[in-house]
């Protein structure tokens, strides 16, 4: 009786699967019109024994409303996802009416409805008798381009495998209930005969009801009590420094205060003055990368949105021009060589002026700069997200992150990163905390530099070598990839970015290069590292030829033909942090050498200094952002060129990066200064 639900939504598609090689019927053999067999395959299914009673109670009793045309009980079928257009376009992801399911409550029953995500993992064995078969199931999961099983489980990337259905089902079921009534209906139409295996995954979390109370835990009081404090103080620097004093405070308890004034922290925020010694070009270069890994993240991300035609989406970003994106190291590897190259060139700038490395104060400093915006962000989505936010991708997308932060305080101690990507607390912290263990290790590589200059250069270059080599043996070895390859599964995905993106040792190559290049451009003066014409012309066509590599020496990862070459992933993967972070440090050499006049005063203008103030909170705070926006998508999207940009997005994306940095980056990090005896400059981003 149940079926209904699932003979006129779901499972119709599998019907129709086998029937293009099968039969012309759907549903029966017999010559009923197509309304009378919705309803009486209502009567199909009752739970057997193991459902509640009273759930099985209601589903008998949703049955006679149904046919009595209750609205209370239409409502419910009509809340649940019916069979779309454009199955073989990708649009297998049916959500049906969220809101409309949770306002159900029939009060001479009690029923009242419940929400309920199913995914449904259908795969086939292509063979010559059901090829044709095989072909369309392949292009109604959009060629698998990111595939995944049922027993993955794997949540921090989305999957073209399973199909995501909403079903409307009385309260008193929970998600074991529907996920046997749907295991019994698959059963019933024997899908063995044509080669389909077909599993149901309804999860524990997967299911929500109407909240008539919200429930603040002590997590989300606390939290809301610390925000509420850093705008008091915020608000108390203002009146402060306006209406008080204008004179250098000198009691640390006035600095502090004063720390958090909002008029002080915004002109500090808009100077576009630089220092003579500033490597200025960087900041160009972080604005660029800091640009293209936003685009990857919302395209990424993105992918948990239905889309319409997403067979369709996937087949315009297939092909060579993808590894832009497929090639991702390149851009993550910028950050660390700039993170590298900076804190580099400021810590011998304090050797040279004859201080010695506070290595506690280093961190200390660093510490304190960086940490509490990455807290509140962990906070916000673990408790005031589920408050604020609801829907039917709430509990598929957020719910995963949500629960990998039951224990925040790896993320305060910086170690989360070793639970692996799947159960990472807030992965965008990957780079926050791979940049932390990088830097503790950072006055080692500065004192062998500062000791023994040519031998400690070699060193590090033959360091940063052999690291490369075990990278692609790593990835040789365990059978991995190094780019995000055409039909890469998630199990690949999580693994693979455990031992590779998520291991400091293996990500140091452009770090270390980055400390070399700071080293030198430190102890050097700009002006007498000049290159003949010549010379410069053979750097820069070498350059070129390293990013040409780096971007599509493993081009063949794009097509959808393509195999997992574990040789070539080796190659390139050994290849592509030398050759990139050597290519990416000539241009920054160039530049600050004024070798490079033109690029130079490109990426050297002066409004891309503002951007780096804000760069930390953009990155921290762009995938809360974005999962905000994709845990609002309630119905299936139409992908054009025009929807890739979304300039509301991008909006709020920056207003919260400069009230991020206002009251948080700007007066911690005066803090840290007060509190270590450093400058800014020495826990730049």
């Amino acid at each position: 009786m149940f079926g209904m639900f699932v003979s006129s939504n779901v499972f119709t598609t599998l019907v129709i699967l086998w029937s293009v090689s099968h039969t012309s019927c759907l549903i029966s053999d017999n010559n009923e019109s197509y309304v009378n067999q919705q309803w009486s395959v209502f009567n199909y299914y009752l739970p057997g024994d193991e459902e509640s009673n009273e759930c099985r109670q209601h589903i008998q009793y949703l049955g006679q409303q149904i046919r009595n045309f209750e609205l209370w009980a239409v409502k419910m079928y009509d809340s649940s996802a019916k069979l779309p257009s454009g199955i073989l376009n990708g649009n297998i992801n049916q959500f049906g009416d969220y809101y409309q399911c949770l306002s159900i409550h029939d009060t001479t029953s009690g029923i009242k409805g419940k929400y309920c995500l199913a995914n449904i993992y259908i795969h086939i064995e292509p063979n010559p008798a059901n090829q044709k078969l095989a072909d369309i199931i392949d292009r109604a999961q959009s060629y698998n381009a990111i595939r995944s099983t049922i027993d993955d489980g794997v949540g921090f990337m989305p999957s073209f495998t399973p199909m995501s259905w909403g079903f409307c089902i009385p309260s008193s079921c929970d998600s074991n209930d529907l996920q046997l009534i749907l295991e019994e209906m698959v059963n019933s139409y024997k899908p063995a005969v044509t080669g389909l295996d077909v599993k149901i995954s309804v999860k524990k979390d997967a299911c929500d009801v109407l909240q008539e109370k919200i429930i603040y835990s002590w997590e989300l009081i606390i939290f809301l009590s610390i925000l509420c404090l850093i705008i008091s103080m915020a608000a108390l620097g203002s009146f402060y420094e306006k209406y008080i004093s204008n004179e250098q405070p000198q009691s640390l308890l006035l600095r502090l205060v004063l720390s958090f004034s909002l008029q002080k922290n915004w002109n500090t925020l808009i100077k576009t003055d630089l220092q003579e010694d500033e490597i200025s070009c960087v900041h160009g270069i972080r604005f660029i990368f800091s640009i293209i890994i936003y685009f990857i993240h919302r395209q990424t991300f993105g992918m948990f949105v239905p889309f319409i035609n997403r067979t369709e989406v996937v087949e315009a970003t297939t092909g060579d021009f993808s590894m832009l994106f497929r090639a991702f190291w390149n851009h993550v590897d910028s950050f660390i060589l700039m993170s590298g190259l900076l804190s580099s060139y400021y810590a011998v700038k304090k050797l040279q002026q004859g201080h010695k490395l506070n290595y506690i104060g280093m961190y200390i400093g660093r510490y304190i700069k960086f940490t509490p915006l990455l807290m509140v962000m962990v906070y916000t989505l673990k408790t005031a997200t589920f408050i604020i936010r609801s829907g039917p991708q709430v509990n598929r997308v957020a719910r995963h992150f949500a629960n990998s932060c039951s224990k925040p305080w790896k993320t305060w101690l910086y170690v989360s990163n070793f639970d692996g990507v799947n159960k990472m607390c807030y992965p965008p912290s990957h780079q926050l905390l791979t940049d932390m263990h990088m830097y503790i290790i950072l006055p080692l590589f500065v004192n062998i530099l500062w000791r023994w200059q040519q031998i400690g250069t070699y060193f590090l270059i033959l360091t940063a070598v052999v690291l490369s080599i075990l990278k692609g043996a790593t990835i040789y070895f365990m059978k991995y990839d190094s780019v995000m390859y055409f039909g890469v599964s998630l199990k690949m995905l999580s693994e693979s970015g455990n031992q590779l993106y998520l291991n400091p040792l293996l990500r140091l190559t452009p770090y270390i290069i980055g400390v070399v290049l700071g080293y030198h451009l430190r102890i050097r003066h700009r002006m007498h590292q000049k290159f003949s014409t010549e010379m410069k012309n053979l750097l820069w066509a070498l350059a070129l030829v390293a990013m040409y590599y780096s971007f599509l020496g493993h081009k063949e990862g794009a097509r959808r033909d393509y195999v997992i070459d574990p040789l070539g992933g080796a190659i390139y993967g050994s290849l592509q942090p030398l050759l990139w972070s050597t290519a990416l440090s000539w241009i920054i050499y160039a530049c600050h050498t004024q070798q490079a006049d033109f690029l130079n005063k490109i990426l050297s203008w002066k409004w891309f200094v503002v951007f780096t103030r804000i760069s930390y909170p953009f990155y921290i705070l762009q995938m809360f952002v974005i999962i905000w926006n994709v845990i609002g998508t309630h119905y299936p999207i139409y992908v054009d060129a025009a929807s890739l940009i979304s300039l509301n997005e991008i909006s709020v994306l920056l207003i919260l990066s400069v009230l991020s940095t206002l009251l948080f980056l700007l007066p911690l990090g005066e803090l840290a200064q007060v509190l270590t005896g450093s400058t800014n400059k020495e826990h730049a981003n």
